[in-house]
């Protein structure tokens, strides 16, 4: 049994750690946050559109950025998945 650590850095919002994890495919993916000295929240655009603290006073990202660690997360899984 195989199993993947994913290491993000700041704190995501849940739904982002979902994404990831649904979109991999990866059945034993471990995703820890709060990874390499950066502290900023990561928000989804729903996240922004909702409002509260997450997107708030919790980050200094633009709406979007959510989307792209997905993305860029889902990427770097690939890569390492192709050289297995």
């Amino acid at each position: 049994m195989t199993h993947t650590f994913l290491g993000l850095p700041g704190e995501i919002v849940v739904n982002i750690g979902f994404e990831i994890k649904i979109r991999s495919g990866l059945e034993n993916l471990f995703i820890i946050a709060l990874c390499n000295d950066a502290i900023v929240m990561f928000a989804t655009a729903k996240t922004y559109e909702e409002g509260g603290y997450q997107p708030g006073t919790a980050t200094l990202l633009a709406k979007g950025s959510g989307e792209i660690i997905i993305e860029e997360a889902l990427n770097l899984l690939n890569r390492i998945g192709q050289k297995e």
